[in-house]
């Protein structure tokens, strides 16, 4: 019944382990059937789908069998999840459209898909560029770099301020936040604070018109739809559910190509474009694999698994998309994959995470032709997370040479006017995947049900 055996340590999706082998593990866990019971921390149980079209159903589901309101998971009350752990920050919910249902969904939902339509995406591409040419003039003369915290990590959030319309100080404190958030110390909770007050800061200003930003500037458009804190805490949503999942595709994508041979004589003979090993990582690597939860609101049985009511349910988004690559027999390269979610919640910037992402690696690869892995390809260390695929550093070096400036568009931020004014050098202080208790702060916990502290 329900998950009273202990989980086999194949299982156990912190556990380094399964990280070093997930492909064989969800082989393993599928001989049970389309779910099976996981460890997402010790002693916390929860069920994972591994079955594309069993996820089509679940994110179907109207509410009667599952819901996105987490604070029903039973776990929460029986004082099971640490309130700084990466369990709590990924699963607590919180007053905003990925854990709303319904008709809240669909008004919280509705104009921040208006707001993206406002985003010229050639824009969008020209400022990446720009950046990642910055971004790579820091350590083009060293001839080496560790290129999830200073390549990937930060791209996104360059990205993001041009999005969100920041100032120039706001421009440098945000990447600097997101490193005392991720870094989850003591000054986790204060950085969240600071997050939070630099997005309110950003909409007053686009209020009375002294910014410009695509993103806040569409969302303030909606007509009243949204309230001043509604629109803020979207844009706490944004970076924190958006800037993380796009640095580990750019990282994903760099590793495919660095340690696939097929891959990167494809690329080399224009067989694969960039574009098309984007998409093969989204089928067969995709960032957010484990996600998102849901909650079960009455006791069901499928393949034999019983799973109670309160029980917390992840929706395999990357077993299932590399099932299909699997089964298909050759990698896929089209757009199909569930990586992005699928029903009324899927991603609704996926497009623009595409484009972050291809622009990214493009311009890396097109920059330094000859990069190559630092260490050998089995000592490539993955972060161990319970849902996410995503590497812990990726060290890489290449033939040194000197920053080639790029020109900058009229009006761009100051970082991508200035060569070597953003705030990380070659020994990056960027932001680490590390830590993730600070998520926990940052989003909150008045919504997350009762814990042991009984909230």
């Amino acid at each position: 019944m329900g998950g009273a055996r202990e989980v086999p340590p194949f299982a156990r999706l912190y556990n380094q382990a399964f990280h070093t082998d997930p492909e064989t593990a969800y082989e393993r866990l599928r001989a049970d059937g389309r779910v099976a019971w996981v460890e997402i921390e010790p002693g916390v149980r929860a069920v994972l789908v591994l079955d594309y079209d069993l996820i089509l159903v679940i994110s179907r589901d109207a509410g009667a069998t599952w819901t996105r309101r987490t604070s029903q998971w039973s776990a929460w009350s029986a004082g099971l999840i640490r309130p700084d752990s990466e369990t709590a920050a990924m699963v607590a919910q919180r007053p905003n459209m990925l854990f709303a249902e319904d008709f809240e969904h669909s008004r919280l939902r509705a104009p921040f898909d208006t707001a993206l339509r406002r985003v010229g995406m050639r824009e969008l591409r020209a400022r990446v560029e720009q950046a990642a040419m910055d971004l790579i003039g820091r350590f083009a003369e060293h001839g080496r770099a560790e290129l999830v915290g200073e390549y990937a990590v930060v791209l996104p959030l360059m990205a993001m301020s041009w999005l969100f319309g920041l100032d120039a100080v706001d421009r440098w404190r945000l990447p600097d936040i997101m490193r005392r958030i991720w870094d989850a110390d003591g000054d986790a909770a204060r950085a969240a604070d600071d997050l939070v007050r630099l997005m309110d800061g950003t909409v007053r200003r686009h209020s009375r018109g002294h910014a410009r930003g695509p993103l806040t500037a569409g969302l303030l458009a909606s007509s009243g739809t949204l309230r001043h804190e509604e629109i803020v805490a979207t844009l706490v949503l944004t970076v924190g559910a958006g800037s993380q999942p796009a640095a580990d595709l750019i990282a994903n994508t760099v590793h495919l190509l660095l340690t696939d041979s097929q891959a990167r004589e494809a690329l080399r003979t224009a067989e694969l474009t960039v574009e098309g090993a984007v998409h093969r990582t989204l089928w067969a690597r995709p960032p957010i694999a484990h996600y998102p939860p849901v909650v079960a609101r009455r006791d069901v049985t499928i393949d034999g698994v019983t799973i109670l009511r309160g029980t917390l349910v992840l929706l395999g988004l990357g077993p299932a998309g590399q099932r299909i690559h699997q089964d298909h027999g050759r990698p896929l390269h089209n757009r199909a994959y569930p990586a992005f979610g699928v029903g009324e919640h899927r991603c609704p910037a996926d497009q623009h995470a595409l484009a972050i992402a291809q622009t990214a690696v493009t311009t890396l690869v097109r920059e330094l032709p000859d990069l190559r892995l630092a260490v050998p390809a089995e000592q490539v260390v993955w972060r161990r997370s319970p849902f996410a695929r995503a590497l812990d550093r990726l060290d890489v070096e290449f033939t040194p040479r000197s920053p080639v400036s790029y020109p900058a568009q009229e009006g761009s931020p100051t970082w991508q006017q200035s060569p070597g004014r953003f705030p990380f050098g070659p020994t990056s202080t960027a932001p680490s995947p590390r830590g993730s208790g600070g998520w926990a702060r940052l989003f909150g916990s008045r919504s997350r049900g009762t814990s042991r502290r009984g909230r």
